[in-house]
């Protein structure tokens, strides 16, 4: 048996599985078993199953996101719409290798059952891009930017 693994490996484990199983609870147990852990190990870390690891994926999207943008330099004296942008290329880089995922991922957010949690998990990332770019606003302007950022991330996605 392997040692107790991080999330950021479970989750990594778990998207190699559901590439070729779909995005379904079948998928992380088969993902423990291919990885040597021990059975029970997404229990643990995630016990409502699959809707834990929907939230924790994305949390590591974000994750992976801010640290790309950590990299580049210049970054903070870029203009806003520059930052939007490296902004969403930066969460496309850290999806690129689970691709097939990726494109479960959204199939399963797409069912009618899984329509709101994945309406809220777009507007989350929309605002998560949108305070990575500095944004403070409070306003109306604060529903807009991240109505027409959700917008562009789905369809870039």
């Amino acid at each position: 048996m392997k040692r107790e693994p991080s999330k950021s490996a479970l989750i990594a484990a778990a998207l190699r599985q559901m590439a070729v199983e779909g995005w379904m609870e079948a998928a992380l147990a088969k993902a423990e078993a291919a990885e040597g852990w021990a059975p029970g190990t997404y229990r643990a870390y995630f016990p409502a199953g699959l809707a834990d690891f929907n939230r924790e994926f994305h949390l590591w999207v974000d994750e992976g996101m801010r640290g790309l943008l950590a990299k580049q330099p210049d970054f903070e004296a870029a203009k806003i719409r520059e930052k939007i942008f490296r902004c969403v290329m930066a969460r496309l880089q850290v999806l690129l290798p689970h691709r097939t995922a990726v494109q479960r991922f959204i199939s399963h957010q797409l069912m009618p059952w899984n329509a709101a949690r994945g309406i809220a998990g777009l507007g989350r990332a929309a605002n998560v891009m949108w305070k990575a770019a500095g944004d403070r606003s409070i306003d109306y302007n604060y529903y807009t930017k991240r109505v027409l950022l959700s917008g562009v991330y789905a369809a870039t996605l």
